[in-house]
């Protein structure tokens, strides 16, 4: 009896054991993020910008050079944001790799002054996510997926969004095309680059551009 009970302790000892070593497995990995705010148009750092991630992180504020530095981010993909009176916000994504540190730059636009109503189209688009996929040394791709918005009060026949992906071998860029954006609607889509082997580092919206705007007694449709 006492040695079924032994054997019966060492059987409970031995399941516990291989339960802890298995909770300690998914060891959680972290990286950091190095960023810049730059003024569009004039490629000047904007100093004192609001920062925020997606997933969330600390909120931060840039120093007087428009530098900044998110320290101890979990392994990820993530969206940040950066705000300044005067200025639209600007986003750019970005990949957090393990005990690394992934530049960033967030260029940011000033506002349109204009506060009437303008027959001028008002076209956003940004950064969802992105994905590396590598395959050999010389062979790799990068999935990314992005978000167009009709912001304005027209709609919008046709438009362009500019990609630069950033890599750790230098930019790649990437040109969309989409149709037939009504008021308020938006459009969801994805492409996929070859790299050269490179892995992508962060991908923003370089610029956009609307051709022409949409017969303007057409009926808006329902956001999609």
């Amino acid at each position: 009896m006492r040695s079924v009970l032994l054997f019966g302790l060492v059987c409970t000892l031995a399941l516990t054991l291989s339960a802890c070593k298995d909770g300690v497995v998914d060891i959680e990995r972290f990286g950091s993020i190095q960023g810049t705010v730059i003024d569009f148009d004039t490629g000047a750092p904007i100093p004192s910008a609001g920062i925020t991630t997606s997933p969330a992180t600390d909120a931060i504020t840039a120093d007087a050079d428009g530098q900044f530095t998110i320290n101890a981010a979990l392994v990820g993909t993530y969206t940040l944001t950066a705000t300044r009176v005067g200025y639209d916000p600007g986003t750019v994504t970005v990949a957090v790799r393990d005990g690394a540190m992934t530049r960033a730059t967030v260029f940011l636009r000033e506002e349109d002054d204009d506060n009437g109503t303008s027959t001028d189209p008002d076209f956003g688009a940004e950064v969802l996510g992105f994905t590396n996929e590598p395959f050999t040394q010389d062979s790799s791709f990068v999935t990314v997926e992005y978000r167009a918005l009709n912001r304005g009060d027209v709609d919008i026949a046709s438009y362009e969004i500019y990609f630069r992906i950033e890599t750790d071998r230098g930019p790649f860029y990437q040109e969309v095309q989409g149709t037939d954006l009504g008021v308020g609607e938006r459009d969801l889509g994805t492409f996929r680059k070859r790299l050269l082997g490179a892995t992508a580092q962060s991908v923003i919206i370089d610029d956009t551009d609307t051709n022409g705007l949409a017969d303007p007694v057409r009926s808006n449709r329902a956001s999609r």
